[in-house]
């Protein structure tokens, strides 16, 4: 009973102010390569757009999104799986188990590259009325690379070395993948395989990358016996397949909607959603990067059974988060329709209703906050599987209905109510299941009393500095 009250002191929820101003720095600069990257894929976005036609910016949408959907399948969960073991590996089995469970990772994302991307290959002819035949390779290319580079930026995290992971999430690719078609573009070359080959050759240049500065990051090696490795295989399988089939059906409620237009309304139309769409993607990223950070940090609190600290944490990430998010809704609110018109030509100008209904479900998820984290790194994978497969089934049937009436806005509003069932189930469960909530407080007073504490508890417990679980919680090395 003392301990439990000794431990949720309020002071030991801050970090010693000596560490404060490094960790605040290191959480920063992850931030800032988000936002980077963000920025960069936007511009990326917009050349594209500009140079290609909107029905072929459309389906440049759409194999992008094979792309996603074809990583989200080869890796089968890793992304957060792999978190989980590397960090417990840290915790209780030291070298060998981190070893062991990146190995194990290598082995089944292999096997899931090579049926995903035979199945691209096999169904050339199939997808989208063979229109995206001609460059099947290319994707099935892209797929591999990325893929593998995924489970490096989860192993780095795991390791608590965000920066690195942040680097490797998507900056390197995006910085890449902008020269070259800044390059494409002078030269007048761009066309749909020169895009997408364009992707592939920086993600392949991504993992490059990633592979050094991860074998640098890693632990002592260790002889591996095959038996072991079998059994790291099979317990890394049982662990990520549950995340496999979540994060499947979460990349379909949540970005599977470019497929919806192509399929429900028109090629035409599914370049100018497809801009929409880009262009709210920054109205993501300050739940992105708090997730990002939170993924070990939910892991330690709760091995340690540190569940009113990671409530304040969860609550106080939640409300820096919204605080930003807010802010690009209501820009999106006034002008969207305008900035797309601006951005990307005036053929986009149209989407300007449904970039305002798709910026409102990213205020609604940010709002939650990470409840959807809380239920993967707590164990409850399970639950976030029956909330997607709900969510995903209410985005199907209102795409089915609303888009034969009102076109690309019916398939936005079909997204942004998917969004509202998932989060508010998601956040409800993760209160029945853990004990704790994790939305901001709507409570303005306390907004403000919080904000400047916010940024450096969050960064200080999810920060990769090499600071234990031990010090998150106020107690000494």
């Amino acid at each position: 009973m003392a301990t439990e009250s000794n431990t949720d002191r309020p002071r030991s929820d801050r970090p010693p102010g000596r560490l404060r101003t490094l960790l605040l720095s290191a959480g920063a600069l992850c931030l800032c390569f988000r936002v980077t990257t963000v920025v960069l894929n936007l511009v990326t976005t917009v050349l594209l757009a500009r140079a290609l036609s909107p029905s072929g910016f459309g389906l440049f949408a759409v194999a992008y999104a094979m792309v996603g959907f074809g990583v989200v399948v080869s890796t089968v969960g890793l992304e957060h799986a792999l978190v989980r073991r590397v960090a417990a590996g840290i915790e209780y089995r030291g070298s060998a188990g981190v070893r062991d469970s990146i190995t194990a990772a290598c082995v089944l994302v292999l096997v899931g590259c090579v049926i995903t991307s035979g199945a691209v290959l096999l169904g050339r002819n199939v997808w989208f009325g063979g229109a995206l035949a001609g460059v099947s390779w290319i994707i099935a290319a892209w797929v591999g690379f990325q893929s593998f580079a995924t489970v490096q930026m989860a192993s780095l995290r795991g390791l608590h070395r965000l920066i690195a992971a942040g680097a490797c999430q998507g900056f390197i690719r995006g910085l890449v993948m902008l020269a070259i078609v800044v390059a494409l573009a002078v030269t007048g070359r761009i066309t749909l395989p020169a895009a997408l080959g364009a992707g592939a050759a920086a993600a392949a240049l991504r993992l490059l990358v990633g592979q050094v500065l991860l074998i640098k990051r890693l632990p002592p090696a260790r002889e591996h016996e095959a038996a072991s490795l079998i059994g790291a295989v099979g317990k890394l399988w049982r662990d990520a397949w549950p995340f496999m089939i979540s994060s499947s059906l979460s990349f379909l409620t949540t970005r599977a909607d470019v497929w919806l237009v192509a399929i429900f309304v028109h090629a035409e139309h599914t370049g100018v959603y497809a801009a929409a769409a880009r262009l709210v993607l920054p109205v993501g990223l300050p739940l992105a990067a708090l997730n990002a950070t939170m993924s070990s940090t939910i892991t330690r609190l709760h091995t340690r059974r540190r569940m009113r600290v990671l409530e304040k944490v969860c609550r106080q990430g939640a409300t820096l988060a919204a605080a930003p998010t807010a802010l690009m809704v209501a820009v999106l609110l006034i002008g969207g329709g305008r900035l797309l018109g601006v951005l990307f030509g005036p053929a986009y100008a149209r989407a300007g209703a449904v970039l305002a209904v798709l910026a409102l479900a990213h205020l609604l998820r940010t709002w939650t906050g990470s409840c959807g984290q809380v239920l993967i790194m707590t164990g409850h994978s399970k639950q976030q599987l029956l909330v997607n497969i709900l969510s995903g089934g209410v985005l199907l049937g209102g795409s089915a209905l609303a888009a034969p009436v009102w076109g690309m806005l019916g398939v936005a509003v079909a997204v942004a109510s998917a969004t509202v069932v998932n989060n508010l189930v998601m956040i409800l469960l993760a209160r029945r299941t853990t004990g704790i909530w994790t939305h901001a407080p709507l409570n303005p007073v306390w907004f403000g009393k919080n904000l400047s504490a916010t940024a450096a508890l969050l960064i200080y417990t999810g920060s990769g500095s090499g600071v234990s679980a031990s010090d998150a919680d106020g107690k000494s090395c």
